[in-house]
């Protein structure tokens, strides 16, 4: 399990590289350097999930190229913090999809229910760059994301097929709750720390 969560991250922070140098943005800044106080203030603007772990990184680059060491170990940590927060996301999608039995539709379900919350809470963490819907059906105290915002209820089916509200969704690469949504992901996180 740990070898597919390094891979998945050594693969996502590869893919974020490769985005980032063939970025047209970036291709500007190379030619250009800037002093370390205008490039810290600068805003973020990818959803990847790794953009945060990579504002220490360069942040870490700069210092040491201006030969400074004072917030070195500042932006260490914090990379790590961020490392920690983003393996321990993908671990909890991991579980549970593994957990996932579709041996009948309740089983199935219920293993969807609890991979719904670890997904959500990664988007809200992290961001999605592309389309994703958050739905509530307040009958079963439960939440999904799907791609659309045509309410698709994946805990009743035919049932009540419409039943649920959208509680929020993601924008520039951002999750945007709607008022009165779900829980913070930060509770679902302590929540599995504690398990």
């Amino acid at each position: 399990m740990k070898k597919q969560i390094k891979l998945t991250v050594i693969l996502t922070l590869g893919l974020f590289i490769l985005g980032i140098f063939s970025s047209p943005v970036l291709a500007d800044q190379k030619s250009e350097e800037k002093p370390l106080e205008a490039s810290a203030k600068e805003e973020v603007t990818t959803s990847d999930e790794m953009a945060e772990i990579f504002k220490h990184y360069f942040a870490i680059r700069e210092l040491l190229a201006q030969d400074k060491v004072d917030q070195v170990s500042t932006h260490a940590q914090e990379m790590s913090v961020q490392l920690g927060n983003l393996i321990k996301a993908l671990e909890r999608i991991q579980t549970s999809s593994s957990n996932l039995k579709a041996g009948n539709l309740e089983e199935a379900r219920k293993g969807f229910a609890s991979l719904s919350q670890a997904t959500i809470d990664y988007v809200k963490w992290f961001g999605f760059s592309g389309k994703a819907y958050s739905f509530h059906c307040s009958m079963i105290k439960e939440s999904w994301l799907q791609e659309n915002d045509q309410i698709g209820n994946p805990y009743y089916g035919s049932k009540m097929y419409k039943c649920g509200e959208m509680t929020g969704m993601t924008q520039n690469g951002k999750f945007i709750e709607e008022a009165g949504g779900e829980s913070e992901p930060a509770m679902h996180m302590k929540e599995m720390e504690g398990k």
